[in-house]
């Protein structure tokens, strides 16, 4: 097994002890893409291999292989990395017999497959590809609104008469990852009142796709907002007041968080009625 900690230590568990003598900078890769995600492209300075001299250690007791980035002054930037453990060629990790670790964990198309690793035959790399990545995702300007969908009277008014609304907007955020637009978490928030108050949170999550669209509905029921169009009557003015706001928020795979996007809407979902008239009903 493996994982890399927040101080930048990479830990991998192995089945059996290992001859100590055979872990080196030799047997343990550590590679990176130089800011494309292609490894070995030599696209620019930093794709390249960093040596792990002095940083690799290893417990018999736990069978445990560490190895020290962070800690030894080794600071990774965004990027995104592969660690190689050598089973094949002239140097190779291997037991206190000599036998070869039998790494193997991809299958015919290059994903990981399950722990433990290997083909049950000595002889075979152990790959395992991770990103480092500090840049917040941002939701771009101007695209986070009330959903087309579920703008169900004049489009582009910003009023429905549907209390589990949608809304729609789109996403940028910059390398690494690979397809660093896809699988980002959305998280609606709703003001019912407008408020500032934001009294419903967590009123729906959503996932953006490759573009880094995303669509996220409210999952329960909304109240009707409590807006005035003001003094001149006209909705859409400076002097309305009651709007119901939504926001949301984006966090990337890695964890860092965007900036809250808001927008205003209304939903409106009573009839209009009749209050008074002149004359009064039946006068002359």
């Amino acid at each position: 097994s493996g994982r890399i900690e927040s101080n930048g230590t990479g830990v991998i568990t192995f089945t059996t002890r290992l001859d100590t003598n055979s872990i080196t900078n030799k047997t343990v890769l550590l590679q990176a893409s130089g800011g494309d995600g292609i490894f070995g492209n030599g696209n620019s300075l930093n794709d390249r291999f960093i040596d792990l001299s002095g940083k690799l250690t290893f417990d018999a007791a736990t069978r445990t292989m560490t190895i020290s980035l962070g800690l030894t002054g080794l600071v990774l930037g965004n990027d995104h990395y592969r660690l190689i453990l050598q089973g094949t060629g002239s140097d190779v990790i291997r037991d206190p017999q000599g036998t070869a670790l039998d790494g193997e964990n991809l299958d015919s198309q290059g994903l990981p497959t399950a722990l433990p690793s290997g083909n049950d035959f000595p002889g075979g790399n152990f790959q395992f590809d991770f990103s480092i990545d500090t840049n917040p995702p941002s939701v771009v300007q101007g695209t986070f609104r009330l959903d087309p969908g579920s703008d169900s009277n004049i489009l582009g008014d910003n009023i429905t008469n549907i209390n589990t609304p949608g809304f729609s907007g789109q996403i940028f955020d910059v390398f690494p990852p690979p397809n660093v637009l896809l699988g980002q978490t959305v998280i609606l928030d709703i003001s019912t009142k407008g408020n500032g108050v934001f009294d419903v949170l967590n009123a729906g999550t959503a996932t953006t796709d490759a573009q880094g669209r995303f669509l996220v509905l409210a999952t329960q029921p909304l109240p009707d907002s409590a807006y005035d169009v003001g003094p001149d009557g006209i909705l859409g003015t400076s002097d309305d007041t009651g709007l119901s706001q939504a926001r949301v928020r984006v966090i990337d795979q890695s964890g860092n968080v965007s900036a809250y996007a808001y927008t205003s809407f209304i939903i409106d979902r009573s009839n209009p009625v009749v209050i008074d008239s002149s004359p009064p009903q039946g006068g002359q």
